[in-house]
């Protein structure tokens, strides 16, 4: 590190094409696979969700819960379209410890939050739930096969 110090950096050139992530995707879909994004797609991706959330959501009130993989495609561009509107994001590291997941969902006001339908079927059936004060959410959103 102290030798990295005295070393200049070489600004990179960018462009909206350039490759930005690679990005997991497919687990519960299918096949596991690499998702090569662009900045230009991240951008777009980011706009357009915000822009989808803005007659719901207000800029600088809301609280995310995001149960996902920041290195998951949906979670990542979800976590970044909330940071677009000054969300508050709480990430869930362990969701499969349904009691620990609970236990924050019972303490935090959330007002949004994003999953897969495993996962909140999972909610559904986990003992505890009924009890969380769902009365300021204003959006779920779901990723990945249907929800039924």
């Amino acid at each position: 590190m102290s030798a990295g110090r005295t070393q200049s950096l070489d600004e990179a050139a960018l462009s909206h094409d350039d490759l930005a992530f690679l990005q997991y995707t497919g687990g519960t879909t299918g096949v596991a696979k690499g998702a090569m994004l662009s900045h230009r797609n991240m951008v777009a991706n980011v706009l357009q969700v915000a822009a989808w959330m803005s007659p719901n959501l207000k800029d600088g009130e809301e609280t995310l819960i995001i149960p996902l993989p920041l290195y998951h495609v949906f979670a990542l561009t979800g976590a970044l379209s909330f940071f677009s509107k000054d969300a508050q994001a709480v990430l869930i590291a362990n969701p499969r410890d349904m009691p620990a997941f609970l236990k924050v969902l019972h303490q935090t006001r959330f007002t949004a939050i994003i999953g897969v339908n495993t996962l909140f079927r999972s909610l559904l059936d986990a003992p505890g739930f009924a009890a969380v004060n769902l009365s300021r959410i204003k959006l779920a959103v779901a990723g990945g096969i249907s929800v039924h």
